[in-house]
């Protein structure tokens, strides 16, 4: 259960340290799950 908390407190640190980093991280992994959801709720049609 301390396992999820301790990541968490680390991303929160590198944020707290490198806010530009982190901001650039985020929104690439943002943009990495939001393109991993759109191929599974909106299959491309076979061709």
């Amino acid at each position: 259960m301390g396992t999820p908390w301790r990541k968490r407190r680390g991303i929160d640190g590198v944020s707290f340290c490198h806010p530009g980093w982190s901001a650039v991280a985020l929104s690439q992994l943002t943009a990495t799950s939001a393109s991993q959801v759109q191929e599974i709720l909106l299959p491309q049609p076979p061709q």
